[in-house]
């Protein structure tokens, strides 16, 4: 039930690429105007920053080309895509509490409390992980 393929985002989709963790403050930034052209309120906003730097933190960390992040807003929802060449090799990850006495685990758990829906694949170029906001 985890772990399967996501559909392609539309071709409207707004997408920058990020190489660095230097380059963070500019995946806020990003995420930010995106969700405010979206109409989201300020928590709303908050909420998706929060969210999409989490992930693409997690994105520098583990893995080496960096991430791209895709945002769209169909009817209702804002969706933001981050994808990079990573393998995520636990489905539970973010989805179960880790351990008390665990100092890493954390964010993804923070992520799936800040959206309303998290999708991940792990696919042979890496790791697609799409959040799903609610706008209504």
């Amino acid at each position: 039930m985890f772990d399967q393929p996501l559909t392609s985002p539309p071709a409207g989709a707004h997408r920058r690429t990020f190489r660095t963790v230097g380059e963070l403050a500019g995946v806020r930034s990003f995420a930010e105007s995106e969700a405010r052209a979206a109409g989201l309120s300020d928590q709303g906003v908050a909420r998706v920053v929060l969210a999409v730097n989490e992930v693409a933190t997690n994105a520098f960390e583990h893995t080496a080309a960096g991430c791209t992040v895709t945002i769209w807003a169909p009817p209702g929802t804002l969706v933001c895509q981050i994808d990079d060449d990573g393998h995520f090799a636990d489905p539970w990850a973010g989805r179960v509490r880790p351990d008390t006495s665990a100092e890493r685990g954390h964010g993804l758990l923070l992520v799936n409390e800040l959206t309303d829906l998290v999708r991940r694949h792990s696919h042979t170029g890496g790791t697609t992980t799409r959040l799903h906001f609610d706008r209504s």
